[in-house]
């Protein structure tokens, strides 16, 4: 009877899967060659990308269609891409405000909200390049509503399910809410004078730091563009990965999140070193476009170092330990993101 039950939920899951293939074709819509009007209307909203305001940008060829199926795509990644593609097609703005305000209030979870937060991380895990591009390309006329809804609406009942500023809590969220979670080692870093969006004006005493680090064990984020803004090919685990932060000041007060004194300048502001091991949580934001390419600022949200293969976490963001080996806290991190992904919190 056992593998009967097994050969069915294979046959069934083999059917799904033929099925958006099938799909596919009726999914997918190809976007127009950017013109004129777009760059008109890019620059008067702030987001057209002129050369002069290079500041460290991940540089990314344009998507050719919506949603971004590809063949090397598991199963669950492509099924969360059609679900979602179909939701934001069918339902406005309003709609999705309605439902998950009627969640926020009853603050507890169901089983679409666990659902929900579950594909969201599983498409942004498998290339976060693809679904930051795919939220940033829907075409109004076709598109009721857009991801950045959804994805902060989940994020606010994460909130008021968890209610009180826990480890649990902090440490959800950064699964939930980054792009990228990785152990890297810096290998070297770069840095200009900060530039405003529209006057390209310096800002005096602020620069913009460019940080290439060698990727050690990806956490979260399996793809992800290299450092070069000339070679756009994606790459895949042990391999460079440049991201930005700007100088701060950052908080360093008993009141506030501390900051380890190893990430800190004697100004208090933040100040990667050459050779560090970190933690880094990162994501994508300030999204610009040209012609051809998109480009994002890939940005630091969290660090933590690693000193002699510990982990400091001096706020017990992870678990309620300052320090971990870093196996340890590794375990501890898969077994937050496997309750993430079932709904075990």
């Amino acid at each position: 009877m056992k593998i009967k039950i097994i050969k069915s939920f294979r046959i069934r899951e083999s059917i799904s899967l033929f099925i958006i293939f099938i799909s596919i074709g009726n999914l997918n819509c190809h976007i127009k060659s950017r013109t004129s009007l777009d760059s008109s209307r890019a620059a008067a909203n702030g987001y057209w990308y002129y050369d002069n305001m290079f500041q460290f940008q991940t540089k990314i060829p344009k998507l050719l269609s919506v949603p971004p199926l590809r063949s090397d795509m598991d199963f669950e990644t492509l099924f969360g891409y059609n679900v979602l593609d179909s939701l934001i097609k069918t339902k406005t703005s309003n709609e999705l405000i309605t439902i998950t305000s009627r969640w926020l209030k009853q603050r507890t979870k169901n089983d679409t909200i666990i659902n929900a937060i579950k594909y969201l991380y599983k498409l942004t895990d498998f290339s976060p390049i693809l679904f930051n591009q795919y939220n940033n390309s829907l075409n109004r006329r076709i598109y009721k509503s857009n991801v950045s809804l959804i994805k902060s609406n989940l994020s606010e009942i994460i909130d008021e399910i968890f209610q009180t500023k826990t480890s649990t809590n902090s440490a959800f969220k950064m699964l939930y809410n980054s792009d990228y979670i990785l152990k890297v080692k810096v290998n070297n870093i770069n840095s200009m004078p900060y530039k405003t969006y529209r006057t390209l004006d310096t800002m005096p005493g602020i620069n913009i730091y460019n940080v290439n680090a060698m990727v050690l064990d990806t956490l979260k984020g399996k793809e992800f563009s290299p450092c070069s803004l000339n070679n756009s090919d994606f790459l895949i685990n042990n391999s460079n990965i440049c991201f930005n932060y700007i100088t701060g000041p950052y908080s360093n007060s008993e009141s506030d999140l501390n900051i380890h004194p190893s990430l800190l300048d004697n100004l208090g502001n933040l100040a990667l070193q050459q050779n560090q091991e970190l933690i880094i949580v990162i994501g994508y934001c300030n999204y610009y476009l040209d012609f051809n390419f998109d480009y994002f600022d890939l940005s630091v949200i969290k660090v933590f170092p690693i000193i002699n293969n510990i982990v400091y976490d001096i706020n017990k963001e992870w678990s309620d330990s300052k320090t971990l080996n870093y196996d340890d806290w590794k375990l501890i991190f898969l077994d937050k993101r496997l309750k993430l992904l079932n709904g075990g919190y």
